[in-house]
């Protein structure tokens, strides 16, 4: 089951009253920082659809508006206690506009709406596509740089295509096997990174 906004009442430190996020998100009315609103999802922070298809420009764009919001210099004469809440708030924020920033992250975090915790390695993975990452792990240990151009290119394919693939399985409601093109991603995700690892080494 899709787990949405929670009701968590969170009462303002200060004054004492209950905080509606919606209205409230980072200052009670009586204008003190609060602490974050945990029981909001990321998707209804930044006010978008609750979809793996999402709008960048908008998420970015909000995600500056807010941002602004919290700008070290407005709490600079502020309580030491104020201080800590809206570092607390800019690091929620931060941690949600990156875990929907990006196609798998993005997977990750709807998928622990939906109860799933891909890091948990629970997903059985078929024992060819293990052979075959670890087939390209090999040929990246082994590459030059033009052979590296090569198997970068397959990565970024690959990726592209598991992209797709998930949009479709989020789209479709099959979250089971969102699931599993999310944990397949997530193999190929760090073959990636150790392909910029390989380039970096080499500037």
């Amino acid at each position: 089951m899709l787990q949405n906004d929670h009701e968590e009442e969170r009462k303002c430190w200060n004054c004492g009253r209950t905080t509606d996020p919606s209205e409230e998100l980072f200052f009670c009315k009586c204008g003190v920082v609060q602490t974050p609103a945990d029981g909001m999802t990321y998707f209804t922070l930044f006010g978008i659809d609750q979809n793996f298809e999402i709008d960048i420009k908008k998420l970015s764009e909000e995600y500056k508006n807010l941002q602004k919001r919290l700008h070290p210099d407005m709490f600079s004469n502020k309580s030491k206690e104020e201080q800590e809440l809206a570092e607390q708030q800019s690091a929620f924020l931060n941690k949600a506009y990156f875990s929907l920033l990006k196609p798998l992250p993005r997977a990750q975090y709807l998928l622990s709406l939906y109860g799933f915790d891909i890091e948990e390695g629970s997903t059985e993975m078929n024992p060819d596509f293990l052979m075959e990452v670890l087939d390209l792990n090999e040929r990246i240990g082994e590459s030059t740089t033009g052979e590296m151009e090569n198997i970068e290119n397959e990565i970024v394919s690959k990726i592209q295509e598991y992209t797709k693939q998930l949009s479709d399985a989020f789209s479709s409601g099959d979250i089971i096997k969102a699931r599993d093109i999310t944990s397949r991603l997530k193999y190929y995700d760090n073959v990636e990174a150790k392909i910029k690892a390989f380039y970096r080494d080499r500037m």
